[in-house]
C-alpha cells in the first residue's frame, strides 16, 4: 500500500540520506589516513582534550561502551592513541594521543572542511546562517 507522501519532501529522510552520503564520501577521503569517520570522532575528543578518561570520549560520541572500547583499542593498533593508567585514580585509564595522533588533524580538519564546503555550495552566506539555524532547532527538538 502506497502512503502518498513525497519521501522527498520530509526533512527526516533528506537528513538521513545527506548524513549517509557525507559519511561514505567522508570515509573515502579519510581512507588515505587509514581512520574512519566514527574514528575521527573520538580523535576530535582527543584534540579538544588530551588524556581524558573514556567516559569523557563516550559523552560526546553518543555510541555504546563496548563500541567505544573496541574503537579504542582499533586506534591504539594504529598507533594513534595510547592508554595510560590514571594516577589520581588506578581504576581509570586515560586515552592520550600518540604523535601520529596529533600530526593527522590538521589533514583531517582540512577534509572536514573541504567537504563542508562542497556541502553548502551555491549557498549565500545569509542561506548557510538560516540552514544552520535550522537545524539547531531540530536538534534541540529531538533532544526535549
Amino acid at each position: 500500500m502506497k502512503s502518498g507522501l513525497d519521501k522527498n519532501k520530509l526533512p527526516g529522510y533528506l537528513m538521513h540520506q545527506i548524513a549517509h552520503k557525507f559519511r561514505v564520501k567522508y570515509d573515502k577521503k579519510l581512507d588515505n589516513y587509514n581512520i574512519t569517520c566514527s574514528q575521527i570522532k573520538a580523535m576530535r575528543c582527543l584534540w579538544d582534550k588530551d588524556g581524558i578518561i573514556q567516559n569523557e570520549i563516550l559523552n560526546q560520541v553518543d555510541i555504546k561502551p563496548s563500541s567505544l572500547t573496541k574503537l579504542i583499542g582499533i586506534l591504539s593498533e594504529k598507533g594513534l592513541v595510547e592508554k595510560r593508567t590514571d594516577e589520581k585514580d588506578a581504576r581509570n585509564n586515560l586515552i592520550f594521543l600518540t604523535s601520529k595522533g596529533r600530526e593527522i588533524e590538521k589533514e583531517t580538519w582540512g577534509i572536514v572542511l573541504d567537504m563542508e564546503q562542497e556541502l553548502t555550495e551555491g549557498f549565500s552566506e545569509d542561506e548557510k546562517n538560516t540552514l544552520i539555524s535550522f537545524l539547531i532547532r531540530m536538534l534541540n527538538n529531538l533532544e526535549k
